[in-house]
């Protein structure tokens, strides 16, 4: 048996096969989690497709519907990201909390459809009452659509910067894993979004897409979920929490910046309404006018779930 001395007596080359087995751990667990990120983009944009069509139901294929699913599903991803990314910094676990979130969104999606009629339930039963005020019946459905959709879309926008905890270390890994997790969730939601409205909402139609995104998230989940007990026992991708604690107090981000931030996410959403409405005239209102349109809007969609988690994580970085 070696003892300690004759250990540090070894050279590099001796010793550097000792390493190897833990570099390639860790390359397997984030490669692991890629993919689970992959899939949770696809469900995310599923969902998103799903739901549009489901609105449709209750707005009718109209402007309001797209407004309304994209109000809701970015306000969600906002309000997510802000307070489960704040509260992740305290996770002892941050990949087994995100394998919890993946199993939330799956729970909460999967009630949302029959939320969803509940809603059309009660724009029906009131517009004999209102039927002169459509004010309010379009509040009725805006309002009702909100409280449905708001916990799954507050839970998927706290992956991000809870996952993105979980596999940096400090400020030098962020960009370049922020940036990895980014083009991979994005390449998912065009994946995501062109199954679901040229394959699944044609031939499962609403209820098994529905059901084909609630699998994907719980299969994140699942991996995620034992990916955390490998991490743990092995001790990789653990953020740096002595350091972050000795770090100095956070700095927060600019507000122009923020501003900045909020005048590229509105001009985004106004493209996608507008762009979504001039394919209606050329295609229809149609599964697959919607699939193309989101598919070609997936990638400025997670630009600003980006947006959201930097405008948390900034502050770390800058005090790192």
């Amino acid at each position: 048996m070696i003892c300690a001395r004759e250990l540090t007596a070894l050279s590099p080359r001796t010793m550097m096969p000792l390493a190897l087995p833990e570099k390639s751990h860790t390359r397997m667990t984030l490669s692991a989690l890629l993919v689970c990120f992959f899939l949770s983009g696809a469900a995310g944009l599923i969902y998103q497709v799903a739901w549009g069509k489901a609105l449709g139901l209750i707005f009718g294929h109209t402007a309001y519907a797209v407004a309304t699913v994209l109000a809701v599903f970015m306000g969600g991803l906002a309000a997510g990201s802000a307070y489960l990314g704040r509260r992740s910094e305290r996770a002892a676990r941050p990949v087994a909390l995100y394998g919890w979130l993946e199993l939330g969104v799956a729970a909460s999606g999967a009630v949302s459809l029959a939320g969803l009629t509940g809603v059309r339930a009660a724009y029906v039963a009131l517009y004999p009452h209102a039927v002169g005020n459509g004010a309010v019946l379009l509040a009725v459905r805006f309002l009702g659509a909100a409280i449905v959709l708001f916990l799954p879309t507050f839970l998927m926008g706290g992956t991000l910067p809870v996952l993105v905890r979980g596999v940096s270390r400090g400020a030098a890994e962020l960009g370049a894993r922020l940036a990895r997790l980014y083009w991979v969730n994005t390449a998912g939601a065009v994946v995501g979004t062109m199954a679901a409205g040229f394959w699944f909402l044609p031939t499962l139609g609403l209820r098994g897409t529905l059901a084909a995104a609630v699998g994907l998230n719980m299969l994140a989940g699942a991996i995620a979920l034992r990916l955390s007990r490998r991490v743990a026992a092995a001790g990789t991708l653990a953020p740096a929490l002595a350091s972050q604690n000795e770090a100095p107090a956070r700095t927060p981000p600019s507000i122009l910046l923020l501003a900045c931030f909020a005048v590229v996410g509105a001009t985004a959403m106004t493209y996608e309404i507008g762009w979504t409405r001039l394919l209606a005239t050329q295609l229809g209102s149609s599964t697959y006018a919607t699939g193309r349109e989101r598919a070609r809007h997936a990638p400025h969609s997670n630009r600003l779930r980006v947006q959201f988690s930097c405008g948390d994580l900034a502050g770390c970085r800058e005090a790192e």
